[in-house]
């Protein structure tokens, strides 16, 4: 099946517009923040006093990439087609790389705490799927080729098939890594590995409206989380994990994203180099002072 809306990694527009125009009412002079998309270069993170407005930013990449290209000619997309779930376990692990990038990143600028907000709808944390390269084989009567990316070249148009005709290595071995992937235990090994660096995740999945069609989405399949009770508790995780707080299925934000506001800005790590340096195992008693109120 095609991507539904569940499977993007980032909400809808209107969720970034209020989280942007809240955030900006809150943060604090001495508050710096920077906004990054799965397939944004690290080097072009860019810490600013405000959030950046341009809604192009938060969705500029997400459906350019031009391995979607390549496999829409490879597999086109309809029933049957691993199309959409090739496209959604790429989406998942790019963002989960980016995720890792950005915490080793932040890592490197400051000891002290980092903060993460990830907007997300969850993450179906995908598992492998012997299936999945089955539903790449040609039919009986051939296989259909069109124009992409990487000289696939031109083939016949209006759904005309090439007698004989087989899928091209890359495709098939693209199929096969995505099927292949387990991402069961990811999202613990990134809470690990924040939580080592002094980072901490605040998720944000806002609750879906009755309007909404992918409200209580229920997928078919046993390689993913099917449902999204299940995809905003892998969230639940991620934050209890790294000390953060998750905004999850509801539509009152205000006061969730003041909390973490507050609990993030004006943050301090304080080193104490003791006189005493006898190891004898006792405690020292310290006195901190600051000097504003």
């Amino acid at each position: 099946p095609r991507p539904t809306a569940a499977q993007r990694q980032i909400q809808p527009r209107q969720t970034q517009s209020q989280v942007i125009q809240m955030l900006n009412g809150m943060l604090g002079p001495d508050d710096v923040i920077a906004v990054m998309t799965p397939y944004m270069r690290i080097e072009d993170l860019t810490f600013h006093r405000r959030v950046p407005r341009e809604e192009e930013l938060w969705f500029r990449d997400l459906n350019k990439d031009p391995k979607h290209n390549r496999w829409d000619a490879c597999f086109p997309p309809g029933a049957g087609s691993p199309n959409g779930e090739m496209k959604a376990r790429y989406r998942e692990l790019v963002t989960f790389e980016a995720l890792e990038g950005l915490v080793t990143h932040l890592s490197g600028l400051r000891d002290e705490r980092k903060h993460i907000l990830v907007m997300t709808d969850g993450f179906r944390l995908y598992t492998k799927n012997p299936r999945l390269p089955a539903r790449g084989q040609p039919e009986s009567g051939g296989f259909p080729i069109g124009g992409g990316s990487g000289g696939l070249g031109i083939g016949p148009r209006g759904g005309d098939r090439v007698a004989g005709s087989r899928i091209p290595h890359d495709c098939e071995q693209d199929l096969k890594d995505l099927s292949s992937l387990d991402h069961s235990g990811r999202l613990g090994q990134i809470a690990d590995y924040a939580r080592r660096t002094n980072a901490s995740f605040y998720p944000i999945s806002l609750l879906r409206t009755a309007s909404d069609p992918t409200r209580n989405l229920r997928l078919r399949g046993a390689f993913e989380n099917n449902s999204t009770v299940l995809m905003q508790s892998s969230l639940r995780d991620l934050a209890e994990d790294t000390d953060g707080l998750s905004i999850v299925n509801t539509t009152n934000v205000e006061p969730s994203l003041r909390r973490i506001v507050t609990t993030t800005s004006s943050y301090y790590l304080v080193g104490y180099t003791p006189a005493n340096t006898t190891a004898d195992g006792r405690f020292r008693r310290i006195t901190v002072k600051v000097n504003r109120p």
